[in-house]
């Protein structure tokens, strides 16, 4: 698992955030966690997308499996195919 701190020193060094508010100590302006927020959701769209695809595969497997194992025998196995022509839509 990569680390990626957030240091304060950092948010003070950053060029775009140059700008004078009146905050308290401590806090910083919300444009300034909204950019921190929007860096870090960004990096989320390709590890999801993969997540996502590997359980599709996983449960469509296993789901074809069970159908297989339960009505397989029935009507020489045209109730199989109903059903997995009905879970795949």
């Amino acid at each position: 698992m990569v680390r990626n701190d957030v240091f304060e020193q950092s948010v003070v060094d950053n060029p775009s955030f140059s700008f004078r508010t009146r905050e308290l100590p401590g806090t910083y302006p919300f444009i300034v966690q909204q950019s921190y927020i929007d860096e870090c959701v960004g990096k989320w769209r390709e590890p999801a997308q993969f997540l996502c695809k590997s359980m599709y595969k996983t449960l469509s497997d296993q789901l074809k499996c069970i159908i297989h194992e339960h009505f397989a025998y029935f009507g020489h196995g045209m109730l199989e195919h109903r059903i997995r022509y009905t879970s795949s839509q």
